[in-house]
């Protein structure tokens, strides 16, 4: 029985930034999807986590970092994981929530990379704008 615990830190930060509800449910849907659908694949007991940062950068970005205790993506996943149509393992799926991921941020002047901590195997970071900062 796989349970699914969610973290959230530094989510009281305050930050106007341009974005539409619709765009950033679409965004996070695919992010969190992806980590279920890709990550978390090992039978069993197992506590999968997904945790919610975010900051405010020194050069006036809002940076969510969304990070699993999954399963780690591979090279080449982490290479195509921004092309439509591109997908990394047999998941039956299209391969375009990265690339939606990646046309939201583009959207909205925002930045989306990889990245990985002492804590997580996989974070995906998006960046925004502060308005007004």
């Amino acid at each position: 029985l796989s349970c699914l615990k969610v973290l959230k830190d530094g989510l009281d930060v305050c930050a106007k930034i341009e974005i539409s509800r619709t765009a950033l449910t679409d965004m996070l849907d695919n992010i969190v999807g992806n980590a279920v659908r890709h990550g978390f694949v090992k039978e069993g007991d197992n506590e999968y986590i997904i945790s919610f940062e975010m900051e405010i950068t020194n050069n006036g970005m809002c940076r969510l970092s969304i990070s699993n205790n999954g399963k780690p993506m591979s090279e080449r996943a982490k290479d195509i994981y921004f092309e439509r149509g591109a997908f990394a393992g047999p998941t039956g799926h299209t391969g375009i929530g990265g690339a939606i991921v990646k046309g939201v941020c583009d959207q909205f002047n925002g930045n989306v990379f990889i990245s990985e901590n002492e804590k997580y195997p996989v974070v995906i970071v998006v960046e925004f704008p502060v308005l007004n900062y």
